[in-house]
């Protein structure tokens, strides 16, 4: 039987014993986090899930993983990096389109978040680039992207997804598909959110690949009475479409130093009052 005086010294001793117990304890896991989290924090460390292409993507399920790194898009470096968020529903554009959006494992959806400017590879385009226009396309959604299999509405679209692009010192093209009439466009090499850049040398080429007759550029709009208006350094180059002219409008408008419009082979001017009023500079 433990009598009252030797039950006040064992209470002390149990409390210095649980005190030191819990040095010992914090002095451990202090050296657990210096030998192995301190170095991966210090360098850095990605975290992150990542695969090597877009088979690899599309092999992971919504449901596994909340941000994945896809490392190329046929192999790994064939393209720059690009980081994909799951959906919780299935791709806007069937089947995706490689770039933008990626069918997952389980029938949801991989969404890229993008960079500025967007490297095409990404998409699995090689260079030059190519992008679409067609009078059957879209312009909202992932088919603003302007790909083979979903084209732009619009020129102007085309002209907006252009200057995103990391452009490498090559010709560039827009290709217009099939039977189109659309509106014209404004173009400088002056901003980001149109195309030439003041790069030397550096032509973005529209060309209507159905022929003149089936590819018309309308000057009623976006660009008032032009039908192609370029400013700034912007350089494109334009063949095989049709300018549709209002009355008392123009067909290409070039201004500032350094602006240069090529007009190729193919080209009708249609509707204006004179063939003065399909160039003015």
């Amino acid at each position: 039987m433990i009598k009252r005086k030797q039950l006040t010294q064992f209470i002390p001793l149990s409390a210095r014993f649980l005190n030191v117990t819990s040095v010992y304890l914090s002095i451990f896991i202090t050296l657990i986090f210096i030998l192995y989290y301190r170095p991966a924090i210090a360098a850095g460390a990605d975290t992150y899930t990542h695969v090597a292409n877009n088979a690899g993507l599309q092999g992971i399920s919504t449901q596994s993983e909340n941000f994945v790194i896809r490392d190329g898009y046929s192999v790994a470096g064939d393209s720059l990096p690009l980081s994909f968020y799951p959906s919780i529903n299935s791709c806007s554009i069937p089947g995706g389109d490689g770039g933008s959006q990626v069918p997952s494992a389980d029938g949801k959806c991989w969404l890229a978040l993008f960079d500025n400017p967007i490297d095409w590879r990404q998409f699995g385009q090689a260079y030059p680039f190519i992008l679409h226009v067609a009078g059957t396309g879209n312009d909202s959604g992932g088919a603003a992207f302007c790909l083979p299999t979903a084209p732009c509405l619009t020129l102007q679209q085309a002209i907006n997804q252009a200057a995103k692009l990391s452009f490498r010192n090559i010709d560039n093209y827009i290709y217009i598909d099939g039977a189109y009439s659309g509106p014209g466009f404004t173009v400088s090499g002056a901003n980001n959110n149109s195309i030439g850049h003041g790069i030397s040398g550096q032509y973005l080429h529209i060309v209507g690949r159905a022929g003149s007759s089936a590819a018309t550029i309308n000057s009623s709009s976006p660009s008032g009475n032009f039908a192609i208006e370029a400013s700034n350094g912007a350089q494109i180059a334009i063949e095989s479409v049709n300018l549709a002219v209002t009355s008392g409008g123009y067909g290409v408008f070039a201004q500032n130093p350094g602006t240069i419009v090529q007009i190729g082979q193919n080209m009708v001017c249609s509707g204006a009052s004179g063939a003065a009023n399909c160039l003015y500079a």
